[in-house]
């Protein structure tokens, strides 16, 4: 038996408008999960273990 829960995808992007693209994108087949920098990635990954990490390699502060 499949489970029906939705597969994890973390967002690691500062840019707002990507980040609503890949949402739209993502949301109807998978559980979106967003950080808008290294440092808050590392703090959601804590508590989730997601599937996929999309991350963006050039922010400020903490690269990818």
């Amino acid at each position: 038996m499949g489970s029906n829960k939705k597969k994890i995808i973390f967002i690691v992007e500062d840019n707002p408008v990507i980040q609503l693209s890949l949402v739209a994108i993502l949301e109807d087949s998978y559980a979106v999960q967003v950080a808008e920098s290294g440092a808050d990635c590392l703090m959601q990954l804590a508590c989730t273990t997601p599937s996929l990490i999309l991350l963006d390699i050039e922010m400020p502060g903490m690269d990818g």
